[in-house]
């Protein structure tokens, strides 16, 4: 296109430029790269009410004008009055721009209006983001601002007049919401996890008292937590703020890890104790001891006491167990006991008691049963109602038996045997029985295959007979009195009833006889008879005295005896009243001759006489008696 008569030529034949004299449209946009459009006349759009000048989102600042040229069409005079003497007569659009006065300039978009009446005087309320309408409320009675406050707080009031306000510094972002309706004196509730809306509990503020409240989520009291008599339930735990867990009124713990539970209940200066129960105590720093019950109490290290109204008076023993109602240890340093039963008791250590009514005052004691007593060291009791004052025995209560379990089972073993057995009737086997009184005992050795003999005049009592079983001749099955037996057989152990009851011929022997070796012996070859002599040398060698008697009995008996003695060669006659309890001597030795004396002076053939008893007071009839006195001879005679 060649352009050189409108006064500008284009190298470029192809391309169209804008005419200088305006004859062409622009065909794209015009973009002035910041630069400004200058000494234009008017600015019209291509078409009419077809553009806009700017757009929403590049709008222009401000529009100075002096005039607005009316709307085509429009009446005469269809224009606003610059002193705002004329109406609109219909709606002025600004679209996104400012309407701008001599000092400000605001935002089409931001202008609020009102389309209903006010009362002077009230403030303005929002009915939607630009428009507003009559609050109602006056002005005057609206409080005024702080000159500073932080974005998002509550206001609060500032003074006692009711109109100034100040930053509460709780943020609006902290404020429940309540709900639409509810009931005047209720108590809030959230409804919801949000945090930030209430609803109406149901809960009556009347029906509460006190504050303020312990969340259900946990904290901390400030105060004593006072349940009315009613339970706490389904607890987990319980952890105390201190090493001490006190629980009941007037409850003290006083030491180091003690419990104390119950009303009254005290653990005083003491450690690692518990103590349950109302005026349960553990007093003067014992340790690890457990007391359990009311008015029960120990005083002693390593302690338990169950019980009502249990446990150690004036002790401060160790290693207790006591266990009943009034159940007992008495006495001081007392160590070692278990005590079980009511009533039960002890005041002496190492005892176990177990039984109501059960007492000790000896040590190493077993009490099992209610009602025993025991008395002395080790005396223990099994059974009721048992008294036992006997130091190292067992007292059994048995009125029928005491048996073993087995058939097994032995009393005693051979290392440690029982002393003595006291039986008051029977030793009894699975097939005999022997009363007790009729055993026959041997305390003495034997030899295997000798004879036992009885010792003694009891009858239960037996010894070794020294005579071979083996050599015992036995008899017939039957026999009659007075017969004589003879040898059944040639063993010379079987005996038979001869049929013979008497010897008429007289008995004759060819051989000697010897009775229990020396007792009596008879030498059929010397013809001699031996008493105590093995070997006779005379018709009659005897050993020993030789008494004769006059047939009395053993109570008035008279004999007379001779012995000699072969020490001194001395023949000794002797005559012995046993009623009189006389003696009478008549001695003789070698030549001389003697009564009651053998002191001859040295004589040979010659008679000593001793000095007489009794001297003679009166005369004997139908003779004379002679005799010595103080050595002197001296007869008296019957005239």
């Amino acid at each position: 296109m060649n352009n050189a008569g409108n006064g500008f030529i284009s190298p470029y034949s192809s391309i169209d430029f804008l005419l200088r004299d305006g004859s062409l449209p622009m065909t794209g946009n015009l973009d002035m790269a910041d630069g400004e459009i200058k000494n234009t006349g008017e600015i019209r759009p291509r078409d009419d009410n077809d553009s806009d000048l700017g757009t929403a989102s590049k709008r222009y600042k401000t529009v100075h004008y002096v005039s607005l040229s009316p709307v085509p069409g429009a009446s005469v005079g269809g224009y606003v009055a610059l002193d705002g003497s004329t109406t609109m007569a219909g709606d002025l659009k600004v679209a996104t721009y400012n309407v701008a006065g001599s000092v400000n300039s605001r935002l089409a978009n931001d202008i609020i209006s009102n389309s209903s009446t006010a009362v002077p005087g009230n403030l303005a309320s929002f009915v939607s983001d630009k428009v507003i309408q009559d609050s109602a409320i006056p002005a005057n009675s609206v409080a005024i601002g702080v000159p500073s406050s932080v974005n998002g707080n509550i206001a609060t009031f500032f003074g006692t007049g009711g109109k100034q306000l100040s930053d509460s510094s709780v943020g609006v972002n902290t404020v429940c919401i309540g709900p639409g309706i509810c009931v005047s004196g209720n108590l809030p509730s959230f409804n919801g996890v949000g945090g930030k809306n209430l609803q109406d509990s149901g809960i009556s503020s009347t029906s509460i008292s006190g504050g303020p409240f312990l969340p259900l989520a946990g904290g901390t009291l400030s105060g004593t937590l006072n349940m009315g008599n009613n339970l706490i339930t389904a607890v987990s735990a319980i952890r105390p703020n201190s090493t001490d867990v006190i629980i009941g009124n007037t409850a003290v713990a006083s030491g180091l890890r003690s419990v104390a539970v119950g009303e009254g209940a005290t653990t005083l200066a003491s450690n690692d104790c518990v103590a349950i129960s109302t005026s349960a105590s553990i007093n003067t720093g014992a340790i690890n001891s457990i007391v359990i019950g009311p008015n029960s109490h120990t005083d002693g290290d390593t302690c338990i006491v169950i019980g009502s109204g249990s446990g150690q008076t004036a002790n401060t023993g160790s290693n207790n167990i006591i266990m009943g109602k009034n159940t007992t240890v008495t006495g001081s340093n007392i160590n070692d006991d278990i005590v079980i039963g009511k009533n039960a008791t002890t005041s002496a250590g190492s005892n176990v008691i177990i039984g109501s009514g059960s007492s000790s005052t000896g040590s190493n004691v077993a009490l099992c049963g209610f009602g025993n007593t025991a008395t002395a060291l080790a005396a223990n009791c099994f059974g009721s109602s048992l008294n036992n004052a006997t130091a190292g025995s067992l007292l059994v209560a048995a009125s029928s038996n005491l048996r073993a379990d087995t058939t097994t089972c032995d009393l005693g073993t051979v290392a440690a045997p029982f002393q003595s057995l006291y039986l008051n009737t029977n030793v009894a086997g699975p097939t005999n029985s022997r009363t007790a009184d009729n055993i026959v005992s041997n305390s003495g050795a034997s030899t295997s295959g000798h004879v036992a003999s009885f010792s003694g005049s009891t009858g239960k009592v037996v010894t070794d007979s020294g005579v071979v079983a083996a050599d015992i001749v036995s008899g017939p099955p039957s026999c009659t009195t007075a017969h004589f037996p003879v040898f059944n057989g040639t063993t010379g152990k079987l005996i038979a009833d001869s049929g013979i009851t008497s010897i008429s011929n007289g008995i004759t022997m060819s051989g000697d006889i010897a009775v229990n070796t020396d007792a009596f012996v008879t030498d059929a070859t010397n013809k001699r008879i031996g008493i105590n002599r093995t070997a006779p040398i005379f018709a009659l060698d005897c050993f020993g005295y030789v008494a004769s008697t006059n047939g009395g009995s053993a109570v008035n008996a008279k004999h007379a005896t001779m012995y000699y003695h072969p020490g001194n060669d001395r023949a000794e006659f002797t005559s012995y009243d046993i009623n009189a309890a006389a003696l009478k001597n008549m001695l003789m030795q070698y030549n001389n001759f003697g009564l009651n004396s053998l002191s001859v002076g040295s004589g040979v053939g010659v008679i000593a006489i001793a000095n007489a008893t009794t001297v003679p007071s009166t005369n004997p009839s139908g003779g004379g008696v002679l005799y010595c006195e103080a050595g002197a001879l001296k007869y008296r005679g019957s005239s």
